[in-house]
């Protein structure tokens, strides 16, 4: 509680004003509550407070006001004016109560909300960007085959094919960031991951910046997704580039740390055990305390014009859901260090090797490609078509169903959008294609995600999912290894007759 005078000098403020603002009475006695304004509120709303309270009238709200070591505290106040016998205001009363973890509880949910409603927004822009980028990637993968395309013009075709790749990645960043979901960990070699990348992260920087990764001293073994790791450090690298005007640093550092109870506590994130820290310093023009705190909120971005502001938040979305955190320390004008800390790995198997991508291959079988996007069953038709095969389509699960019951037609391989019009999914269309014949290949494509397929999206056996946008010649590779897979299956069912017949002889 706080008791001002008539002019809202402050003349009394109890035990309980004084521990959570942390001045003493004789420390605010005589001033003014202006004192303790943090800034974050327009002066209109003080403006209407005093004409209320002047009117005799009692004002209620919330302010943010400021402690003395500089904590900001939202309070909900009621300010009621205390009359004096002839009717003048003689004093105000002010009785506040601490509601900032409420406020940011609330907050948190708008966040959440928000962040459902981006998610729902992300998915339908990106299943449609997603089309329109599979058919373009297409198409440059036919014209690659042309061995006849001028030189300059091959120039051309890998431009857009970078480009387009570019904007796939920028698609699933926004998908990724406003859809966080479950990712696979396991124990990584961090001194092996920073290696393989140290070659990739240079080619991003400037020759004017030096770029030096540091091994770490020992094997360290972490609990991480290795894909997920190289997006975040490839975000760090790239923002501590852009920070950098003309020459300057930047560093990396892998080491071992131990955060001991009692420690924790300096960050939100934090808790006791023993972690691998990633340090990334740079000698840019730093970040005053304002722009630190936005820093990972998405859409915040200082890169006016080249900037998505989805960096760092999608980051340390990446980050969270690894069990980890990220801390930031900056100065303006003395550059900036990210520590990214993962927990530390229990047993230190190492993660098995990626696996190359196949290369396309061909074949004579009969495929039959259901996508509700002309442009894009038109152009997977054409690759398929090069590639040897004998290419139906169909542009609904309906139309599919009825090529496919056809007797004459002995269909091996379905290629299927997930989502399209007349009520039948990619997931559903397989089911049924299967009770006409059980060992025809599937594969599903889809712009959104597989774990945003619902609960239609359990896919049967022999089918594989492939998220959009895809090359048309790596589609081609996918489906030449499940009809080999096939194939192979067949052949050594085909055997077991023989080897039983000729077991039976030479008994």
């Amino acid at each position: 509680a706080m008791i001002t005078d008539s002019s809202g000098n402050i003349e009394y403020v109890n035990r309980s004003f004084e521990r959570s603002s942390g001045y003493s009475l004789d420390e605010v006695r005589g001033k003014n509550p202006r004192i303790f304004r943090s800034g974050q509120q327009p002066p209109q709303l003080y403006a209407d407070l005093w004409q209320t309270i002047s009117r005799g009238e009692t004002w209620r709200g919330i302010l943010c006001n400021r402690t003395k070591a500089g904590e900001s505290r939202w309070e909900c106040i009621t300010i009621h004016p205390i009359p004096a016998r002839e009717g003048t205001t003689a004093r105000f009363l002010a009785i506040k109560e601490d509601v900032s973890a409420q406020r940011q509880v609330e907050d948190e949910l708008r966040q959440a909300q928000k962040f459902e409603a981006l998610g729902v927004l992300a998915g339908g822009v990106a299943h449609d960007y997603n089309n329109i980028l599979t058919a373009i990637l297409a198409h440059v993968a036919l014209l690659k085959r042309n061995a006849t395309l001028p030189p300059e013009a091959k120039d051309s075709v890998l431009a857009v094919e970078e480009l387009s790749r570019r904007a796939a990645a920028l698609t699933r960043q926004l998908v990724d960031f406003s859809r966080p979901q479950a990712s696979l960990v396991e124990p990584i070699d961090a001194a092996a991951l920073v290696a393989q990348l140290a070659h990739l992260l240079r080619r991003l920087v400037p020759d004017n910046i030096s770029f030096v990764a540091h091994p770490p001293r020992g094997t360290l073994f972490m609990l991480a997704n290795a894909g997920m790791i190289e997006q975040v450090l490839t975000n760090l690298i790239i923002n501590a580039r852009d920070a950098i005007n003309g020459a300057g640093r930047i560093s990396v550092e892998v080491s071992g740390t131990e955060i001991a109870p009692g420690e924790y506590h300096r960050h939100p994130d934090a808790y006791p055990g023993r972690f691998i820290c990633f340090r990334i310093t740079d000698t840019g023009i730093g970040m005053d305390r304002s722009t630190q705190a936005r820093l990972f909120e998405p859409f915040f971005t200082t890169k006016l014009g080249t900037g998505n502001g989805l960096g760092l938040a999608t980051s340390l979305m990446l980050i969270r859901q690894q069990h980890g955190w990220i801390d930031v320390t900056s100065e303006p004008g003395r550059g900036t260090t990210f520590r990214v800390y993962l927990p530390e790995a229990e047993t230190r198997t190492k993660s098995a090797p990626r696996l190359a991508a196949a290369a396309p291959g061909g074949g004579t079988e009969l495929i039959l490609i259901v996508e509700d996007d002309r442009d894009v069953r038109t152009v997977i038709g054409v690759g398929f078509r090069q590639l040897g095969y004998t290419v139906f389509e169909a542009s609904n699960g309906r139309e599919a169903l009825d090529i496919y019951r056809n007797p004459e037609l002995r269909i091996a391989g379905i290629v299927t959008d997930h989502l399209m019009p007349g009520g039948i999914n990619g997931v559903e269309l397989v089911r049924l294609m299967r009770q006409v014949h059980s060992q025809a290949v599937a594969i599903i494509c889809s712009g959104y995600d597989r774990d945003r397929l619902g609960h239609s999206g359990h896919i049967p056996a022999n089918t594989t999912f492939v998220p959009k946008p895809v090359d048309v010649l790596a589609l081609g590779g996918v489906l030449r290894r499940l009809l080999n897979a096939v194939a192979a299956d067949r052949a050594r069912a085909d055997l077991k007759p023989v080897r039983s017949d000729l077991a039976a002889r030479f008994r």
